[in-house]
């Protein structure tokens, strides 16, 4: 058990705040789905592929509202260029073999299945499947989101430079599990592929109280 740590108040308010964007993004899409499917049917009975029909009324629904897929599809004229004849001369070149070296994103250790482990009175074990990385809507990094599997609701993960640079915490990973009425934050490093350990700190439901204020120690196992 440790005691209380300056660094989680801004790190945990940074990360629900990206948590509510991309929900609230998410839910936004969802909806331009349901509404433009007529217009993105109409548009590939034009003979456009379907899937650029999807991604522009989508982007138009996004950006302009639902009223944007009540337009008639655009029609596409294609003209054919002119043909041109081009004659090459034949030359030997030899060229010099370099190797480069590609850092894999650091975010990427985090995706698979998890069980963290920890202890208060009792001994418990919360199991998290991570799955995607993608942007944080209105940032220009990436996180990780993925779900409680024991209770289903979703979580997000990310790097905590990233979140919030400058931050003085020594765990390069932070975990925000915003249940409905217990929001639990994990701050951990990753050792390897498949193990990881840190500190937990529980808050009410609106992740911004802290229950107690005292973090706990905590392991991971990817499975």
């Amino acid at each position: 058990m440790q005691g209380r740590a300056g660094f989680v108040a801004a790190l945990v308010a940074f990360m629900f705040e990206v948590f509510g964007a991309a929900h609230a993004e998410a839910n936004l899409a969802s909806r331009c789905r349901r509404y433009c499917a007529s217009a993105v049917n109409e548009c590939s009975l034009q003979g456009e592929p379907r899937r650029r029909c999807r991604r522009r009324y989508l982007r138009l629904c996004k950006f302009s509202g639902f009223t944007a897929c009540d337009l008639t599809p655009a029609t596409t004229t294609t003209i054919a260029p002119p043909t041109t004849t081009t004659t090459y001369a034949t030359t030997s070149t030899t060229f010099r073999a370099t190797t480069t070296t590609t850092q894999p994103d650091r975010l990427s250790l985090l995706l698979g299945n998890w069980a963290f482990t920890y202890t208060l009175i009792n001994t418990y074990t919360d199991h998290y499947n991570l799955t995607t990385i993608q942007r944080a809507t209105g940032h220009s990094y990436n996180v990780v989101f993925g779900t409680n599997s024991d209770l289903g609701n979703s979580v997000i993960a990310g790097r905590v430079q990233d979140i919030d640079p400058g931050n003085t915490s020594a765990y390069e990973f932070a975990l925000l599990d915003p249940e409905s009425s217990l929001c639990e934050f994990f701050a951990f490093n990753v050792a390897g592929a498949s193990t990881a350990s840190g500190v937990v700190l529980f808050f009410y439901g609106d992740c911004q109280t802290p229950i107690s204020g005292t973090l706990y120690n905590f392991r991971g196992i990817k499975y």
